[in-house]
């Protein structure tokens, strides 16, 4: 009491096809519409709606059995308005066509409900690789059929089974009757992949994405493809440009991922693919990890399968229970292509049985389609590490201060993370030199009304932040790691604790180191690189380097996996074409001899530079050596990288450094000057402790000045302007009482004399070997 007895389906869709086929179906049609009514009220009504979802199936069921398309459009789009979430996932044509599948009873449909039953049942079956005996047969009957809609949609079902069989030519011919639609282009694109026709398969998947362009409402963010031919599309990017292609192969799968695709599997696994060619193996391995795979569908696991091997062959060995059952099912039920992939993945498989490798070479050969095993070959780390550096390069431009007769100079101290700045305005005295100055507010200094700021004083001032508070209050402060790049280079800072002292702040780049290491080389980074950002190091009393690592530095850290990487010497040619695709962004020190790039190389200048410098009653004294001779990095003579690549004037060019040369070259200098003697450390820096000590050094450079380049990188403070002897000094003795008088003069040049007490006053207010003489 109180149960129902209720038809199993397969029974009822036989009843109920036979009763369609009689003259009293559309009599019982009505009676049942009469006695239980899809609408809950009879008579029309904007609230009027259905009485619930069993009755909107049984209307399409209906509509289905009478071969009645226009009913059968109109009862879905009211399921879609009233039920849609439950619509969606009704399987409407399953339930109704395929239980049991009568194809007598099936042809006799409207081809309209054919093509959109089949096209769920064909896929439904390729995506488990089950049997399409039932449908091939039937298909192939639409083969010249001359329907705009349902023509093309099914003659594409024919052209995807037969591919997968691997009846590539017989699908290519059918192909040729529909090329007005896009998925006829995507198909094509997919058998030249198959057959190792990579820039066609490339341009067919092109052509096919234009007229999905035009044939659809949205303009922007268009869908790639919905086929899980799709899914190959970005193999053929990958094989014509390897790692150029990863930001396109990303746009691809970012957008799959918005629009939802069934095949969400295989286009993660080729994302995973496009992290592993920049060499974030990291973000490879979690992406692929977290692909599921415990149902699969079989193309886009293929897809997976072929990444993962790709990415990291030794993972594949965790899919062998899995791809053996495909395997075994597609060979089976006559998918000979998808089998003879599978069977090449197993084969890349240890101690996989060698029927695999024999079955994957013998029906490859047998349908002349090439291999995806094989289309991308598995790579070691330290070439995913050099394909990715080539698609990184940067440039960087700086402004130049103008002077004027107020300046504005900035007491700074960075001894500490507490960094401290403070503007000042200074006036030009009558004498040539400088007031002291008087602070400038933030407040003023942010609105710019200074005349005398230059562009990089403006710079500067936009780093200042506000913070408003309560009744109008505010406080200004300094972005303090901005600031530091605005105020890089600056000619102005001064130390706030000896406000005469210049301080210099200098901005170093990581350099790129290639050295030899064993049969090969090694590639790494001069400083250890983790984030992106900026740090100041203290690299002489009044010299301090600012490090700035930038997101471009950082991805080259992260292609190299932030650590060395070795590279094979076979790989030389490669590490070159990576030297010079980086050569705008970073200084590379290389050991590579030669060079086979197309960058022209120009002849090393092994000649000295010496930097001089103040530091407090003191001058600091450096030897370098400037390879490029007027411009570009300055490097310790005889240290570093023989072989320099940089950009100089907005041009790449490169240098092999003799660093024997350059060794010898500061030994002679050093010898030249014995009052460097005593301090050498072999650090190429001397402090000279008083003016004297540096007025004796630059006498005996004067010596060998064709030799060297002498430079005040922070203005000339010292300089030797005459040299005195006794041939240029007259003397006159006369009787003076019980005394002699003396007197005399020295003659320095023709507009320099001076009398012989000028000379003793001097030689007294400044014993030894040099006196100073004031300007004018």
């Amino acid at each position: 009491p109180g149960q129902k007895l209720e038809c199993t389906r397969p029974l009822l869709n036989i009843v109920s096809r036979e009763a369609a086929d009689e003259k009293f179906f559309p009599t019982l049609v009505k009676a049942i519409e009469q006695e239980l009514p899809l609408f809950r009220y009879r008579h029309a009504s904007y609230f009027n709606y259905p009485e619930n979802f069993r009755r909107c199936v049984r209307q399409l069921r209906l509509a289905i059995l009478a071969r009645d398309v226009e009913k059968l459009n109109e009862h879905i789009q009211i399921g879609l308005k009233h039920f849609r979430q439950q619509l969606m996932s009704f399987e409407l044509y399953h339930t109704t066509c395929r239980e049991p599948f009568d194809l007598s009873w099936f042809s006799r449909l409207p081809t309209v409900i054919q093509a959109a039953a089949l096209d769920i049942f064909v896929y439904a079956d390729i995506h488990q690789l089950n049997p399409l005996d039932d449908y091939l047969e039937h298909l192939d009957s639409f083969r010249e059929l001359d329907e705009p809609r349902n023509g093309p949609l099914l003659r594409d079902l024919l052209t995807t089974t037969l591919v997968l069989r691997g009846e590539l030519d017989e699908a290519a011919a059918i192909l040729e009757k529909d090329l007005d639609v896009s998925y006829a282009w995507v198909r094509k694109g997919w058998i030249a992949l198959l057959r190792g026709e990579y820039t066609t398969a490339a341009k067919h998947y092109e052509k096919g994405r234009a007229l999905l362009k035009t044939s659809t409402r949205k303009r922007k963010n268009i869908p790639y493809f919905y086929h899980f031919s799709g899914l190959f599309y970005p193999l053929a990017l990958f094989r014509l440009r390897d790692v150029a292609a990863v930001p396109e192969v990303l746009q691809i799968v970012n957008q799959t991922e918005k629009d939802g695709n069934e095949y969400l599997e295989g286009y993660l696994s080729l994302k995973a693919l496009a992290f592993a060619r920049q060499n974030k193996m990291v973000e490879a391995r979690a992406l692929l990890a977290g692909v599921p795979g415990h149902h699969p569908i079989a193309p886009s696991y293929l897809v997976s399968s072929l990444a993962t091997y790709w990415i990291s062959p030794q993972s594949l060995k965790d899919r062998t229970s899995q791809l053996t059952a495909l395997y075994e099912k597609a060979r089976k039920n006559g998918y000979r292509w998808i089998a003879a992939e599978l069977a090449g993945l197993l084969a890349a498989i240890p101690h996989q049985p060698a029927e695999y490798r024999r079955y994957h070479e013998e029906t490859m050969a047998a349908l002349s389609a090439n291999s995806l095993t094989t289309l991308i070959r598995p790579e070691e780390e330290w070439e995913r590490c050099l394909k990715a550096l080539t698609l990184l390069g940067g440039k960087e431009k700086r402004a130049k201060p103008a002077e004027k007769e107020t300046r504005l100079i900035w007491e700074v101290n960075f001894d500490n993370s507490n960094y401290y700045f403070q503007p000042k305005e200074q006036r030009r005295t009558k004498s040539g030199g400088w007031t002291s100055g008087r602070q400038v507010a933030l407040k003023r200094l942010k609105s710019g009304e200074l005349a005398c700021m230059t562009p990089q004083d403006r710079s500067i001032a936009e780093t200042i932040r506000v913070e408003y508070y309560y009744y109008g209050r505010e406080n200004l402060y300094f972005d303090t790691e901005k600031t530091l790049l605005a105020m890089v280079g600056h000619p102005l800072l001064f130390s706030a604790w000896s406000p005469n002292t210049p301080v210099e702040l200098v901005k170093e780049s990581p350099q790129l180191l290639v050295e030899r290491s064993g049969q090969g080389y090694e590639i790494k980074f001069s400083v250890p690189i983790q984030e992106s950002g900026v740090r100041i190091v203290k690299v002489g009393p009044t010299r301090y380097s600012l490090l700035e690592i930038t997101e471009q530095h950082k991805q080259i850290a992260d292609s190299l996996g932030n650590k060395a990487i070795r590279i094979p010497a076979h790989a030389r040619e490669m590490l070159q074409q990576v030297i010079a695709r980086l050569s705008s962004l970073v200084t590379v020190h290389s050991a590579i001899e030669g060079s086979e790039t197309a960058i022209p190389a120009v002849d090393a200048d092994a000649r000295i530079h010496i930097h001089l410098l103040p530091v407090g009653d003191g001058f600091r004294l450096e030897t370098f050596v400037r390879p490029f001779a007027s411009a570009g990095p300055y490097f310790r003579p005889g240290a570093g990288g023989e072989n320099i690549f940089a950009e100089i004037e907005g041009r790449r060019v490169q240098t092999r450094r003799d660093l024997a040369a350059e060794a010898a070259q500061a030994r002679r200098v050093i010898e030249a000057c014995p009052s460097l003697h005593n301090s050498a450390d072999g650090s190429g820096e001397w402090m000279l402790t008083d003016p004297e000590s540096c007025l004796q050094a630059l006498l005996e450079l004067e010596e060998i000045q064709e030799q060297i380049t002498l430079e005040w990188p922070e203005g000339q403070k010292l300089q030797i302007s005459h040299r005195a002897s006794f041939e240029q000094l007259s003397l006159r003795i006369q009787q003076d009482n019980d005394w002699f008088a003396l007197s005399g003069e020295l003659k320095l040049d023709e507009k320099l004399v001076l009398d012989l007490r000028k000379l003793m006053e001097l030689i007294e207010a400044t014993p030894g070997r040099f006196v100073e003489i004031e300007a004018g």
